[in-house]
């Protein structure tokens, strides 16, 4: 049986305008710890100093080998939160035991060098190279972009996770001490991994500045638990071409026409009635529902995500959706209730297109536009779609 603790150990701050905030292990996690016997034996996240030595060595190396300045993921991160919270274990006589995986690290930190260096290739358009050429060139390399970025998410998210877990069951630990994200991943799923979970406990950020609270008994926050689900959508699409594999989709598309696998999306029919359709759009962010209607060679419809079934960085507004059929695709724009932010969106019934050929149809659709002398074409696209958008979106 673990007594399992999650808790946030570090926050992300703007080193130009603030100074970093100190996080600390609460007084009430320390009171809940000192309640163990001395000589319990306690895992936390993180490595020996032996093996920070040799990663710090390792990324020093690789960086030079390189010409890059690291900017992945450091080993050390959150270290005074664990450095305060090893010097306490210590104090009340614990056996420490390290979950982190030092070749799990090696692995992340070679897949942050490919994204660095994918990142940082030059872009230029060539002497007589046509615009359309450029377009597809530059598109192709944001996708090598993503895919790298991809591949960083899953060594990082994937594989250190299944790293600390082999630890954690190696060393037979009573207590373990690890980020919010494994620890509420890990209560959550206790079943499927096949962990002998005793307690689960969380400290938690409150407010923006690094005050936390501590919570016994605790429950995995269901968003910070879909993380993963989002994870393995990307990667599900990008090995298979699907995030969905048991359905056949209605329609296939994407909001980032910049870098469209990233916005890549499977929407799915349930009701057709007339002019009127509801059903599920499925992507990275989760689950959402959607319903609408044709007007005026229109379709307009709402979106809003399944609160349970999706991640931290689905839009929790109601999404405004208007787009207009072209010869190439279906072509609009988006705005979210409340904010009124706004982008664009393609989707086709072609749902065997690829996103790279989504993006360049895009372009062709709002390129072939006629349009006012000197205004851009994507906002006179929004400029015709606006007020369809905008009709009506008050909440009820």
């Amino acid at each position: 049986m673990v007594a399992l603790y999650g808790v946030v150990h570090g926050i992300e701050w703007n080193p130009l305008i603030e100074y970093p905030p100190s996080i600390c292990p609460s007084l009430s996690l320390r009171g809940s710890l000192a309640n163990f016997p001395k000589g319990t034996r306690i895992g936390l996240e993180g490595f020996c100093p032996e093996d920070l030595r040799k990663l710090d060595r390792y990324m020093g190396d690789v960086g030079n080998k390189h010409g890059l300045r690291f900017m992945g993921y450091d080993p050390r991160s959150g270290e005074d939160y664990w450095g305060a919270l090893e010097e306490f274990c210590r104090e009340k006589g614990f056996d420490i035991v390290y979950l982190g995986d030092r070749q799990r690290e090696v692995d992340y930190i070679r897949a942050a060098v490919l994204y660095e260096k994918t990142r940082d290739s030059e872009l230029v358009q060539e002497k007589g190279e046509s615009d359309e050429k450029y377009n597809r060139k530059r598109i192709e390399r944001n996708e090598r972009i993503y895919r790298a970025k991809v591949l960083m998410k899953k060594t990082h998210e994937l594989g250190r996770d299944q790293g600390m877990l082999d630890n954690l069951r190696k060393s037979r630990v009573k207590v373990a001490v690890v980020g919010l994200s494994h620890g509420d991943l890990w209560s959550a799923r206790r079943e499927e991994l096949c962990l002998d979970i005793d307690s689960y406990s969380r400290q938690t950020l409150i407010g923006g500045y690094g005050a936390t609270e501590f919570e016994e008994d605790a429950k995995p926050d269901p968003n910070l638990v879909y993380e993963r689900e989002s994870l393995l959508r990307e990667i599900r699409f990008l090995r298979t071409g699907r995030i969905v594999n048991e359905r056949t989709p209605d329609f296939v598309g994407t909001w980032d026409r910049h870098t469209p696998s990233e916005g890549y999306f499977e929407m799915f029919i349930s009701e057709l009635d007339g002019k009127t359709l509801s059903g599920i759009i499925e992507d990275y962010n989760g689950k959402a529902f959607f319903s609408g209607e044709f007007r005026e060679g229109i379709l307009r419809f709402t979106k809003y995500y399944d609160p349970i079934e999706s991640g931290p960085n689905a839009n929790t507004n109601f999404l405004e959706y208007g787009v207009r059929r072209f010869d190439d695709g279906w072509c609009g724009y988006f705005v979210a209730r409340r904010s009124w932010s706004n982008d664009c969106v393609f989707m086709t019934r072609d749902v065997s297109m690829q996103p790279l050929n989504m993006a360049l149809a895009f372009d062709k659709i709002v390129g072939g536009l006629v349009y006012p002398k000197g205004k851009y074409h994507t906002n006179y696209l929004w400029r015709e779609m606006e007020p369809l958008l905008c009709e009506g979106t008050e909440l009820s």
